[in-house]
């Protein structure tokens, strides 16, 4: 079952006071509004449905290097006895006044039950290299499960238990290295 996409919304307000927004390195540069952004570099009606506002920033990727939007979307995916969010990071670029996704990997599981300042139920680091050619997606092992040692479902599991379990996993499986090639990140 897919989730549908959080709006802009109280929603999003929470994800932000619960993630922090970590996507902000030296060179990256905040973008407030990632909508004016889009219209800056060509896009005539930019898409609203996009990114969540709160963590987007302009990057460099790629050969030959353009400028690009990253951002974390947020995704509701509860099942009413919870409050899950599954987060993705997203990078975009403008080509011919078109938007152009050119990486997208789940990168962490949030409880937004659990107490601010909780350990995620699981997140991975998303790096970029020097070059602007390579991302690697890797768990550090700082949340509340790892991907190299997660216990065995059960058929005691609950439904939330699967759902998350389901989640962990697709998570996990973004884990290695995207190289650019043909104009987008691939594994």
């Amino acid at each position: 079952m897919e989730a549908a996409p959080v709006s802009c919304s109280s929603s999003i307000v929470l994800i932000c006071a619960v993630l922090a927004c970590p996507l902000t390195a030296r060179a990256d540069i905040d973008v407030p509004d990632p909508d004016a952004w889009l219209t800056a570099h060509g896009v005539k009606n930019p898409p609203h449905d996009l990114h969540d506002p709160c963590c987007c920033v302009e990057i460099t990727i790629g050969s030959p290097a353009e400028h690009a939007l990253r951002c974390r979307d947020g995704q509701d995916i509860g099942d009413g006895q919870s409050a899950p969010i599954a987060i993705r990071d997203v990078i975009r670029v403008v080509r011919a006044t078109k938007v152009v996704t050119v990486l997208d990997v789940w990168t962490e599981l949030e409880n937004m039950d659990n107490p601010p300042g909780s350990p995620p139920v699981i997140k991975l680091e998303l790096m970029l290299d020097g070059s602007g050619r390579t991302f690697t997606a890797a768990d550090p092992g700082d949340s509340r499960n790892r991907c190299d040692s997660l216990r065995k479902p059960t058929a005691q599991d609950t439904r939330s238990d699967r759902i998350y379990r389901e989640w962990i996993d697709r998570i996990c499986a973004g884990r290695g290295t995207y190289r650019w090639r043909g104009g987008r990140f691939q594994r």
